[in-house]
């Protein structure tokens, strides 16, 4: 669930805005070589600093009873790599245009699902007291579904900016709408207020970019 989350939320959504919103920085690096090393240094320091002092040393209440796993961490990294190389080698691939590509609706919908889905299955399967093994099950049929997605309506050959668009609206807006919740189901003040912001900012967002 939160790999999910933060390959999209956190990662490949905001990249896409800051290329649609501002299309002339669009493949340039926006920081030199040396401003890449020290988010590199500072980055890699937060990890070791959170690694070996938080969990490691147990500073952190929360990971009083956690001792992280030397091969999961391992297996991880190769992992990311593994993902980085295929990113790299499939950067430029379309599939046929024999695939159906879907209506533009369908892209907003499918973000705002995947979104919804992806965060609330995992807690009501538990809710319910579905098994572990169940659960996973169904994040695996969740990945594959994505996958499938991918492959054939974003990197469809006739997909066009304004399904892009959509897609990421819908995704964002389950945050948005999602927002009353955590303000008063969950006690997270003013959270309301900033999904109205975000919205607003999304719009304009939206706008611009479709006439870019």
């Amino acid at each position: 669930m939160l790999i999910l989350f933060h390959a999209t939320i956190s990662t490949l959504i905001p990249i896409y805005i800051t290329d649609l919103g501002w299309p002339k920085y669009k493949n340039k690096p926006l920081l030199k070589k040396t401003g890449l090393f020290f988010s590199f240094l500072g980055l890699v320091s937060v990890v070791l600093f959170w690694m070996v002092f938080l969990i490691e040393y147990k500073l952190e209440p929360m990971y009083k009873d956690y001792t992280p796993n030397d091969d999961l961490i391992g297996g991880s990294i190769v992992i990311v790599l593994l993902l980085i190389w295929l990113t790299y080698f499939f950067r430029k691939n379309k599939v046929s245009k024999k695939f159906k590509l879907f209506s533009t609706k369908i892209f907003w919908l499918a973000g705002f699902l995947f979104q919804g889905i992806n965060v609330l299955m995992p807690y009501i399967l538990a809710e319910i007291n579905v098994p572990g093994n169940n659960t996973i099950f169904w994040q695996f049929i969740l990945i594959l579904a994505v996958l499938w997605f991918v492959f054939y309506q974003i990197l469809n050959q006739k997909v066009t900016k304004r399904h892009l668009v959509n897609l990421i609206f819908g995704s964002v807006f389950f945050w948005i709408s999602f927002s009353p919740v955590n303000e008063f189901a969950n006690g997270i003040v003013g959270i309301v207020f900033a999904g109205l912001i975000i919205l607003i900012l999304l719009i304009r967002w939206r706008k611009i970019a479709l006439k870019n």
